[in-house]
């Protein structure tokens, strides 16, 4: 049987406070057709559909669209993950089973919904055990959080997450191609940029040990970048269709920038005793992004040459009024009048190379102005940080998705 697998779509997020619905809809449908072309009898899609628990009627819009598409190559299966909200999912369950999508917004045991069973148009029989996102405060109460110390309360969530996998895993037979469909954190993978730090901290994470060697695929979410997880069977982060923010790669010289690698979509192949068969299939429509080093002349130079990416530079120039406007100017966007593809401007002096962001509002994220405003204070703290970001999320989420 032939299953596509994608996660992470984050339909609703913008980059530096500007809206990608546009792009982000037509990598979906650009999914979509990779489905019709392979011919796929299952579609796996690991979570975070949305980027916010109360996304916009636009991004439902988008979503609820894309899931209807695919769901006429084969059957469609859903778990949702951090940035999804549960409750939403399962008031809408019931409704897109109707349109042959089984979503699963919450763990459930597998004689009540956590396995699901179906059949290839080849006759394979298929069983998938689904794990969708648990948060912490579901496994560390809050008599462990005041009574365990922090490895401790790591360690029992690893221990309590690893026996859910077990339970899951354990009524899938030899006669069945099996299946995990999961947005959990598992090993320590490589970001791929856009992670949100509070969740990505790898003392919770799984050990890749824990997926028993029966599971011929685990189809995983959480982390953007695609990649394969060293495992007993077969583990794949499907990585995210579009570029959601810029990584932790280091800026490339101006006059050597060339056009980033596209994200890709899994295609599997499998049948029942055998190891899944992955490949990597490219996404092209939306924007990638670069990050990219020069002062304004070598900037200037050879701006021709540069890829039409979304552009983060930092730029070894002296500190002044207004030459960060002067990059911009530099790269303007072809798509928005009077609008420019250079969306961070940092500047890179001392004889350290230190590197320092340009003061300014325009277009920054809520928590990246925090950081900012913490880090000239010099307080800047991660648990700071991770309480802003929940907080402000629950107070967007209060009022219908509007920050």
């Amino acid at each position: 049987m032939k299953i596509l697998h994608t996660a992470d779509w984050h339909v609703g997020k913008p980059l530096r406070g500007r809206g990608r619905l546009q792009e982000q809809s037509e990598v979906l449908a650009e999914v979509v057709q990779v489905a019709r072309d392979e011919e796929v009898d299952l579609v796996l899609i690991s979570g975070d559909l949305f980027d916010s628990p109360a996304p916009s009627a636009e991004a439902e819009e988008v979503v609820y669209r894309i899931l209807l598409d695919l769901s006429e190559t084969g059957a469609v299966l859903v778990v949702a993950g951090n940035h999804d909200n549960e409750r939403r999912l399962k008031a809408i369950e019931p409704l897109l089973r109707l349109g042959k999508v089984e979503a699963r917004p919450f763990v459930r045991p597998p004689a009540e919904g956590g396995v699901w069973r179906g059949r290839a148009r080849g006759g394979e029989e298929y069983a998938v055990a689904f794990l969708p996102w648990v948060p912490r405060r579901y496994i560390v109460r809050a008599t462990e959080l005041m009574s365990l110390r922090p490895d401790e309360q790591a360690a029992e969530f690893k221990k309590q997450m690893a026996e859910i996998v077990q339970a899951l895993a354990a009524p899938l037979g030899d006669e069945t191609v099996n299946i995990l469909l999961g947005h959990v954190l598992v090993g320590r993978p490589a970001l791929g940029g856009g992670e949100r730090p509070s969740q990505t901290e790898f003392d919770y994470a799984l050990d890749p040990s824990d997926f028993p060697p029966h599971l011929q695929y685990v189809a995983l979410g959480h982390i953007h970048k695609a990649q394969a997880v060293v495992a007993p069977c077969p583990v794949w982060y499907s990585g995210a269709p579009l570029c959601l923010d810029f990584g932790e790669e280091r800026a490339v010289p101006a006059n050597k920038a060339s056009e980033p690698p596209p994200r890709v979509v899994l295609v599997v192949e499998v049948e029942p005793g055998k190891p899944a068969r992955v490949r990597e299939v490219p996404i092209r429509s939306g924007r990638r992004l670069l990050s990219i080093r020069g002062n304004l002349e070598e900037l200037r130079a050879c701006r021709d040459r540069i890829p039409e990416a979304y552009l983060r530079v930092e730029l070894e120039e002296e500190k002044r009024p207004g030459v960060a406007d002067e990059v911009r100017k530099l790269f303007p966007d072809p798509e928005r009048e009077g609008g420019s593809l250079v969306m961070d401007v940092r500047l890179v002096s001392g004889p350290d190379g230190a590197r320092e962001e340009l003061p300014t509002r325009r277009g920054r994220a809520p928590k990246e102005l925090f950081i900012a405003y913490l880090t000239e204070r010099r307080a800047l703290d991660e648990r700071l940080v991770n309480l802003f970001e929940k907080l402000y999320e629950e107070e967007v989420s209060q009022a219908g998705g509007s920050p």
